[in-house]
């Protein structure tokens, strides 16, 4: 196709997006001669989507697939799923229950990432308290009381 004007090139690419049937109902109305053409076309066509499926099947080797090309399923369809045995329910429902047991009592054990926090020993809280009456006589522009500082 690299010899060719760019109108036939472009012709070409327009016919290989048709269908079969599309071709068939193209040619009767057209009335075209039986001069090959018609053919010329057609493996034309079919060599594109030819080339388009081997991509397809080469992209979706890259991107992790087995080269299959998955069918898309129609809009509004759900897609079904596997069924599973009553023995596996049974064992998922057991396992979810022994997973979920003991959740929702009041006495249970306090969470792993939670602790109890130590008290602040009285000295510690004198300081935080003159700290504190520090930063509020700054913001009201108040002399520091005297000997609260430790």
């Amino acid at each position: 196709m690299a010899g060719r004007p760019p109108a036939i090139r472009t012709l070409v690419r327009e016919i290989a997006k048709l269908s079969p049937v599309q071709l068939r109902q193209l040619i009767t109305k057209a009335k075209a001669p039986s001069s090959g053409k018609l053919e010329r076309l057609e493996r034309a066509r079919d060599r594109h989507l030819a080339s388009a499926k081997k991509l397809e099947r080469q992209i979706a080797a890259l991107s992790g697939g087995n080269g299959h090309i998955a069918a898309t399923a129609k809009p509004g369809r759900k897609r079904r799923r596997w069924k599973l045995s009553a023995a596996t329910r049974r064992k998922m429902s057991e396992a979810a229950k022994r997973r979920y047991a003991g959740k929702g009592r009041t006495e249970a054990a306090p969470a792993a990432g939670k602790r109890k926090r130590k008290p602040f020993s009285a000295e510690t809280k004198a300081k935080m308290a003159a700290a504190q009456k520090a930063r509020w006589a700054k913001v009201k522009n108040t002399p520091e009381p005297s000997g609260t500082k430790a």
